[in-house]
């Protein structure tokens, strides 16, 4: 999931130039106590050294969550700004695996619901 690749500078500046996408999984991520609280989830970290994190569920079933409460964990946590909210809203949206077509279509949904 990614969330350990901060231990790894080398590796975070291969992520970053290469724009490869991690799935950042919180609520799983401190199921398998990767990380003691969610306030030491390192999700701006990977955003400020340019990493195109994601917010995701993992197994929604096992961790009993949606994409949407694990942002509003975060925001809680650490207090993710809005811009940060929105750089992975548009981090996930380059990720999918879709047309260009379509991730136009995503991000012009995405600027229609932050205004």
């Amino acid at each position: 999931h990614g969330g350990r690749a901060l231990e790894d500078p080398a590796l975070v500046k291969e992520l970053a130039e290469k724009g490869i996408p991690l799935e950042c999984c919180p609520t799983s991520n401190l199921n398998t106590k990767m990380f003691p609280d969610m306030a030491h989830y390192p999700i701006r970290a990977l955003l400020e050294a340019g990493v195109k994190a994601t917010v995701n569920t993992d197994n929604m079933t096992v961790s009993a969550t949606t994409e949407p409460k694990e942002v509003e964990k975060l925001e809680q946590a650490i207090h993710l700004t809005e811009a940060e909210e929105q750089q992975l809203l548009q981090n996930a949206i380059d990720a999918i695996f879709g047309s260009e077509e379509e991730k136009a279509r995503l991000r012009r949904l995405a600027a229609e619901q932050a205004l």
